[in-house]
């Protein structure tokens, strides 16, 4: 008899120990993931904080001026029907590294000039197809790094591009 009262109490404790068992595993894996949550942020940053900060100070030298922002142009287009449509382009020079900013200040109503006739000297669609957009960045920053001479802009940025 006493036998027959060890053997059901045994095995109700096995199914009670896995249970147990894989709630500590559960416990130990979501206690490891939320560590990891927390605290591997922190440690990337510590690891590659240097580490980026080299590869950032190798990329930028210290001595770029910054960018020479236009007053944004306003210009008048017409498209196929003689229709009059508004055209808003805000453009920023990268001076080189050489350059003087005053002096490139001082060739500013060059630069808005040659934007201005590259500008009107095309239509609406032209200007302001999807496709076209690439092309017409290109055009206008050669057309005005003619204007300030190559020496002094190193890129003409379009900044702003709105057509009415």
């Amino acid at each position: 008899m006493s036998d027959e009262a060890v053997q059901p109490a045994a095995v109700e404790s096995r199914p009670r120990k896995r249970w147990i068992g894989i709630l500590v595993v559960l416990a130990l894996v979501l206690g490891a993931g939320t560590a990891g949550a927390l605290v591997g942020p922190r440690l990337a940053s510590r690891i590659a904080g240097p580490a980026a900060a080299k590869t950032a100070e190798e990329s930028q030298p210290d001595d770029i001026p910054p960018p020479l922002e236009l007053e944004a142009l306003v210009v008048d287009v017409r498209d196929g029907d003689d229709g009059v449509h508004h055209l808003k382009v805000g453009l920023a020079l990268e001076i080189a590294a050489d350059a003087s900013p005053e002096h490139v200040k001082n060739l500013v109503p060059r630069g808005r000039e040659a934007a201005i006739a590259y500008l009107r000297s095309k239509s609406v669609d032209e200007l302001t197809g999807s496709k076209r957009f690439a092309t017409v960045s290109q055009e206008l920053s050669a057309s005005v790094m003619r204007a300030f001479g190559r020496k002094h802009v190193k890129r003409v940025v379009i900044t702003d591009f709105v057509s009415q």
